[in-house]
């Protein structure tokens, strides 16, 4: 997470994804974008502004529960900044992979230790996982009945992959959190492994430490999954959180003056198909892939200019900004 020359080149790497995407997006209908644009209603952008900042409220809000029982006196306020430092860290690496390693460390300097710290940040991601596949099922289950889009051969398989991908990723996540005996066997091969490379010097101490942590760790889950209530709280923080990030589109199109191609149904709908899809492109914020399901799918109630112009802010504002705030947050923090 801390190594400099790997966040250079992933850095670079966004840097030209994010030239080539703007040169597609622009160079048909250049100036017909720039008109929409500069004349975006300044109320609803700053509108569809409050929405993201209701997903990092929503988002933080579930960690912080989740937190509160390792460490009864942490401070939601830490916890939001905690949060929004991971917008730049995911933003940066390939699966948003960063924002987790960077979550344990920053709450680690809350005095909560590895094992707990690891224990949030992973009950956490389940969470956020259950509400994203349970917001994409309701959204193929919609298009199933509302007819939103055609059967497109390309982006069906994109969604049903998207949606196996997610689903797994849940599913292997709550195995390593409740599942003891799976972690120590996969954990007893990687230090076996270890010590045939020299990696390890001692195998017996590796295991035992090895068992504590594990031990701990599921302690700390079971601990979580004892309160149903507040667990069930969590995902539902999640579910707000991205049904707030699903509807940033909304509001943009109202600033085009464009009040009746998207409802609140089908903008939440949409946006899910969109996520399901951009949430398995292996590049620093599913560059590339965002982008095309976004203009695939809004395709259907938008055309050019409008619906490249309502991309680039959508992006912009979903990904860029979290991006931005993030590191401002993060070096000023040093700096302090």
């Amino acid at each position: 997470m801390f190594n400099r020359q790997k966040n250079k080149f992933f850095f670079i790497l966004l840097l030209v994804l994010t030239i080539i995407v703007l040169y597609f997006s622009l160079k048909d209908h250049f100036f017909s974008i720039i008109y929409q644009l500069q004349n975006l209603n300044i109320f609803w952008l700053l509108v569809a502004v409050l929405l993201v900042i209701g997903y990092w409220l929503f988002t933080s809000l579930a960690m912080y529960n989740i937190s509160k029982k390792f460490k009864s006196d942490i401070k939601f306020k830490n916890i939001f900044k905690l949060n929004v430092i991971t917008q730049f860290f995911n933003g940066i690496t390939p699966f948003s992979s960063g924002g987790q390693p960077y979550q344990i460390y920053a709450l680690k300097n809350e005095d909560i230790d590895v094992v707990n710290s690891t224990n949030i940040t992973i009950e956490t991601f389940v969470a956020y996982q259950t509400a994203l596949i349970f917001l994409g099922l309701v959204a193929v289950v919609s298009n199933f009945f509302l007819k939103l889009f055609p059967n497109v051969s390309i982006l069906r398989i994109f969604v049903i992959i998207g949606f196996i991908v997610n689903t797994l990723v849940g599913v292997l996540l709550f195995i390593i959190s409740f599942t003891k005996r799976f972690n120590k066997f996969i954990l007893g091969f990687v230090i076996n492994i270890g010590s045939k490379l020299k990696l390890i010097k001692d195998k017996d101490t590796a295991g035992v430490k090895i068992n504590e942590y594990v031990n701990n760790f599921h302690n700390g889950a079971k601990h979580l999954l004892k309160d149903k209530k507040n667990l069930a709280l969590v995902v539902l923080f999640q579910f707000c959180g991205l049904i707030s990030l699903y509807l940033v589109p909304l509001p943009i199109l109202f600033g085009m003056g464009d009040f009746g191609s998207v409802n609140i149904a089908t903008a939440i709908i949409t946006s899910a198909y969109v996520m399901v899809i951009g949430s398995f492109i292996p590049l620093p914020g599913g560059t590339g892939g965002l982008e095309y399901s976004f203009i695939s799918f809004y395709g259907y109630f938008a055309i050019d200019p409008k619906l490249t112009a309502l991309m680039l802010v959508w992006r912009f504002l979903t990904y860029y900004f979290g991006m931005i705030v993030g590191a401002i947050v993060l070096n000023f923090g040093r700096r302090k």
